[in-house]
């Protein structure tokens, strides 16, 4: 649930964040911009609040799937934060973003 949680709140909260920024930016006085400017803004928001999004995302699914590994082989995670902070110090901090972890 916390690495849930976490990848929700990270995702949304820097999608919205950035999506409203640039929105702001690229309105020209009090008028909002076209179609594909909007169409532009979300995809650089999604881009972005994906990157942020992903590190909770490798945790969420390792853990997920760590009750389908052999007892020998299971992580045994504690919580979201014990994946981030082991992942790091044991696989490198690129990991988090590692297609196939």
């Amino acid at each position: 649930l916390s690495a849930g949680l976490l990848r929700q709140a990270s995702y949304t909260t820097v999608r919205m964040g950035v999506y409203t920024t640039l929105f702001e930016k690229i309105s020209s006085d009090g008028k909002p911009p076209n179609f594909f400017a909007k169409a532009g803004i979300g995809m650089a928001a999604g881009a972005v609040g994906a990157f942020f999004g992903t590190p909770a995302e490798v945790s969420l699914i390792r853990m997920t799937s760590d009750g389908r590994l052999p007892p020998a082989e299971r992580r045994g995670y504690k919580n979201v934060f014990d994946a981030l902070f082991r992942i790091t110090k044991e696989e490198g901090v690129l990991t988090l973003w590692r297609v196939n972890s």
